[in-house]
């Protein structure tokens, strides 16, 4: 809906789907962002993305996290064990006194470290950058 609302750009889609969802981005991958696109960075400032910091609690959610991922016999690799930090990013932000997040993520892939298949063995809500849940 937001990607054909949005012409099919990518940007443009995650720009909407900010004004009406939670859409929230870590801070490291802000700073990178700032780094490479200040003109970007400015924009996600000045819009309704939020900017978080991945904190101890974040870190220590993401070990239980691979755990539980563990116990369900998901395997992990070098690849999975990078996105976790994020997908407890995610799991930390489900606080009650907020909207739901979902990890919005292009790396839709059906292999065992991809995002999508990471978020449905834990059950963080997903949805692909270019459509919906």
């Amino acid at each position: 809906m937001y990607h054909s609302a949005a012409g099919g750009n990518l940007k443009a889609n995650l720009f909407l789907r900010a004004q009406d969802e939670r859409v929230v981005i870590s801070k490291e991958v802000f700073d990178q962002v700032r780094d490479f696109d200040k003109e970007l960075a400015d924009e996600i400032s000045a819009s309704e993305i939020e900017v978080l910091e991945i904190d101890g609690n974040v870190y220590a959610a993401a070990v239980s996290l691979t755990e539980l991922v563990l116990a369900q016999g998901h395997p992990m690799n070098a690849a999975a064990n990078e996105k976790m930090p994020l997908i407890a990013l995610v799991h930390c932000a489900q606080n009650g006194t907020m909207p739901k997040c979902a990890m919005v993520s292009a790396d839709t892939g059906t292999h065992a470290s991809s995002m999508k298949s990471l978020c449905e063995t834990i059950g963080i809500p997903f949805m692909d950058v270019a459509g919906g849940i």
